[in-house]
């Protein structure tokens, strides 16, 4: 299941597309289709999936939506790379740190100049959230 939420791609999603940038899907299954099934219904909302799948480095055409009852002789399901547990709060494979650091040089490398002063709004009604706006817009936000 993929989500097409930035919030949900950094955590859900990244946590399985580690295995199409290993160097044994890359030697082994890297001419298979890759399938998936997605939150989002239709092409509205696929966009910021598909600019991680290129962040990452990762053939998008190799990408294939299941939207309707399939059947395949063999799937691989590769395990997760940031999980919570009952003991840790949460945990980190190398191989998510090396995706997460992915993003940021692409993002470092790929910023425009903005404000200094930036407070990014939830953008649904949340509770007390108008209060706190109201404070940063007093700040110069």
């Amino acid at each position: 299941m993929f989500y097409s939420v930035w919030g949900h791609g950094l955590t859900d999603n990244l946590r399985y597309l580690w295995f199409l940038t290993s160097d044994a899907f890359k030697q082994r299954f890297h001419d298979l289709p890759v399938v998936y099934i997605s939150w989002w219904k239709g092409a509205a909302g696929k966009e910021n999936f598909i600019e991680l799948l290129k962040i990452m480095g990762i053939d998008i055409n190799l990408m294939r939506l299941v939207d309707k009852p399939t059947q395949f002789e063999n799937i691989i399901l590769p395990d997760e790379s940031f999980y919570c547990t009952e003991t840790t709060e949460r945990e980190f494979t190398a191989e998510y740190r090396e995706m997460i650091e992915r993003v940021r040089s692409f993002a470092l490398k790929n910023r425009t100049p903005s404000a200094k002063k930036i407070y990014y709004l939830y953008g649904r009604r949340q509770y007390g959230e108008e209060r706190l706006a109201e404070y940063f817009r007093s700040k110069g936000y």
